[in-house]
């Protein structure tokens, strides 16, 4: 167990059902404490309660589940009534991992409705922007640590054509952390980008033929439990400059620049 993830303290997962959530899940069950709390949150109750369920048959880490919606309207009211009955922890993690793609076309050719846009900027940025107050109210002043991390992109960096809206709430989500970090030191926020993983989302773009396949084949692909390691050192180890945009492969020996990777998907 690391010294970080010692003693009492709260780990919040939004988006805990699927991919790169449900592997971070799996691996902060078994890093901390049977003193701590593990919370995991998704749209789907269905799926969290199969990733709890793998969970206790290995870990015997308090975990609680619950569903939330990050399209909901009363998204905001629903948070603030579970966090509310949680006791204070030494220290407090809340990870948002939510996401969706949006529409995956060109600008020019968008066919998006305002349903279809508000959705998007729901789920993939006014929920960060809601819920990140909402935890600090609770627990600022009470915590000798609050870390808040969001799992970002090199499309917040880079824009990658066919994803103009996913590319542009994560650009939106990169500022937001370092606005934080600016405005309250005290506070540890960090943005992560996982890097090329295979899971359902990226699938899904690979489907639509977004990607020359022949790009795909050069992807420096990396697995969802090796990229959740390099994330759970990182935070370990507490080096980085708070509000910063950090790629897993800024964390490796690795000589491969995240510049090309977004070469391979023009």
């Amino acid at each position: 167990m690391s010294t970080v993830f010692s003693g009492r303290s709260l780990f919040i997962v939004i988006g805990a059902s699927r991919g790169f959530g449900r592997e971070l899940s799996r691996q902060l069950s078994v890093q901390i404490g049977n003193d701590s709390l593990l919370i995991l949150m998704s749209s789907n109750i269905d799926l969290l309660n199969i990733v709890q369920g793998e969970i206790c048959q290995t870990s015997t880490v308090n975990i609680k589940s619950y569903a939330l919606d990050l399209a909901n309207d009363n998204v905001g009211d629903k948070f603030r009534n579970i966090i509310e009955d949680i006791p204070l922890y030494d220290s407090v993690f809340l990870i948002h991992n939510s996401g969706t793609v949006g529409e995956i076309s060109l600008i020019r050719d968008s066919q998006s409705k305002s349903l279809d846009i508000n959705r998007c900027l729901k789920i993939n940025l006014q929920s960060v922007i809601q819920l990140t107050p909402i935890f600090l109210q609770r627990f600022q002043g009470h915590s000798t640590r609050i870390t808040i991390v969001q799992t970002t992109s090199i499309a917040a960096l880079q824009p990658l054509k066919n994803i103009s809206s996913y590319s542009t709430v994560k650009a939106a989500r990169d500022m937001y952390m370092r606005a934080l970090a600016n405005e309250e030191p005290s506070i540890r926020s960090l943005s992560y980008s996982p890097g090329p993983m295979r899971t359902d989302m990226t699938q899904m773009l690979y489907d639509s033929a977004v990607f020359e396949s022949e790009g795909l084949d050069q992807m420096p692909w990396i697995s969802c439990e090796r990229s959740v390691q390099l994330l759970l050192l990182c935070l370990e180890k507490d080096e980085f400059i708070s509000g910063s945009h950090i790629d897993v492969y800024d964390l490796t020996d690795s000589e491969i620049d995240v510049k090309n990777i977004a070469k391979i998907l023009q």
